[in-house]
Order: structure tokens, then C-alpha cells, then sequence
């Protein structure tokens, strides 16, 4: 199953980011495959079509699978802070307020969520009341933290 959620980066040095718990659920019409019959095959594409917004509120267990998404959003967020925070304090851009669409890609058992990619274009849920209130006016508290 694949999602994609919002990240709201408000500031990369010091790391403040959050992530929005309205996640839209994507469907393929046929399983994602690297063989070499699935190149090519336009019902392989991993965003074919998308659930409805409220599909990821009913699925069983989805407290633990977004709680997971955070987890993998957090270590790739931090892997950049570290690689690049002296570079943005440098050129004075402590603050460099942002919105992306993750893709996140769980495995069969639930046990490891795989982010498939960062964009700039916004999710089809994207709230963008939630967006501004977490960017410019600390208004948090229906969002994961970071």
C-alpha cells in the first residue's frame, strides 16, 4: 500500500517539521513490479489512482502505519539536516519554510515504511489552512511532530 502525506518544513537549522495526519491512500491497478514485463505497463504506475480521503481513516492499525511513515519522513529529514545545516546557516537561511508530498511505501507485514520520494506538487488533500497555521502560526496540534 502506498500513501502520500504532506510535510510542513518550517525551519531545516534548527529541524522543525511536521507532518499532516490527512494521508491519501494511492492505488496501482496492478502490483508494483521491476520485472521487465511491468516496463512499459501503464497499470503498474505506482500513482495510478487514489482512495477516497477518508479510505486511511478506516484501515485497521493506521495510527501505527502513519506512526511509522513519521519515523522514516524523520530519518531522511535529519540525514539532510546533518549533510547540509552548515551550508543554510552560511547563507543566513536559518528558516526555509516549505510544503512536500512524501510517498511512502509500507511492506507486506507493516514492518518497515519506505519512502519512494520527495515533491514539491501537493498532495490532492493538502490542507492548506493546516499548512499555514503549522508555517507561520505555531498552530500544531492536530499534526505529527518531528
Amino acid at each position: 500500500m502506498i500513501f502520500r502525506i504532506s510535510v510542513f518544513i518550517k525551519s531545516v537549522a534548527p529541524l522543525q517539521a511536521y507532518v499532516s495526519k490527512k494521508v491519501l491512500v494511492l492505488h496501482a491497478l496492478k502490483s508494483f513490479s521491476t520485472a521487465e514485463s511491468s516496463l512499459g505497463d501503464e497499470e503498474v504506475h505506482l500513482c495510478q489512482a487514489t482512495a477516497g480521503p477518508s479510505y486511511f481513516d478506516k484501515i485497521e492499525g493506521k495510527d501505527e502505519l502513519l506512526e511509522k511513515a513519521v519515523g522514516s519522513i524523520r530519518h531522511a529529514l535529519r540525514a539532510y539536516q546533518v549533510q547540509f545545516s552548515e551550508e543554510i546557516k552560511k547563507t543566513g537561511e536559518q528558516k526555509r519554510r516549505a510544503i512536500y508530498s512524501v510517498d511512502i511505501q509500507f511492506d507486506e507485514a507493516k514492518k518497515n515504511a519506505y519512502i519512494l520520494g520527495f515533491s514539491f506538487a501537493p498532495a490532492e488533500n493538502l490542507d492548506y489552512n493546516e499548512a499555514f497555521k503549522a508555517l507561520f502560526l505555531d498552530e500544531t496540534t492536530d499534526l505529527a511532530e518531528i
